[in-house]
């Protein structure tokens, strides 16, 4: 029973660190939503490395995205492909489809948001076919019409 006991007192530590981390990652969204990149870059790097102690690889690749979507914002192409390779990396190696779809498609619509929207529509329509795979048809459309393609 004393095992037991250790074991639990393991998760809930585990749970509240996890609770933690997810409260810094949702802050630097809040930030880099209001455009204070540099606050939402701490945050982000912050929860990030809070994400890699306790082994939560959904968390560190949603983390990964935000971070490519604001360096991307920055005008830091090759650092948000980086981060955006990471974070596509780590969903796939959890099998999470919806992540991929979600994180080409994000990075796809930031793209369109700056203008430049010939380089966003190869990311938007990856993530429709990724969506309409997984039976999402409705996020499909909504990223097709986005890339302006029906």
């Amino acid at each position: 029973m004393g095992y037991y006991k250790r074991a639990l007192k393991l998760f809930l530590g585990v749970s509240e660190r996890l609770r933690e981390v997810n409260t810094l990652r949702a802050i630097g969204d809040v930030d880099r939503f209001q455009k204070d990149m540099g606050k939402a870059l701490g945050y982000y790097e912050k929860a990030l490395e809070l994400f890699r102690e306790v082994d939560d690889r959904l968390g560190e690749a949603n983390t990964l995205a935000s971070m490519s979507l604001l360096t991307l914002q920055q005008g830091q192409e090759e650092e948000a492909r980086v981060f955006l390779n990471q974070a596509i990396s780590f969903h796939q190696t959890i099998g999470n489809h919806y992540g991929v779809a979600a994180t080409l498609g994000n990075f796809g619509l930031v793209l369109r948001e700056l203008g430049r929207i010939e380089e966003a529509r190869p990311y938007l329509l990856q993530a429709a076919g990724i969506f309409d795979r997984i039976g999402l048809p409705q996020l499909a459309q909504d990223l097709r019409k986005a890339a302006g393609a029906k």
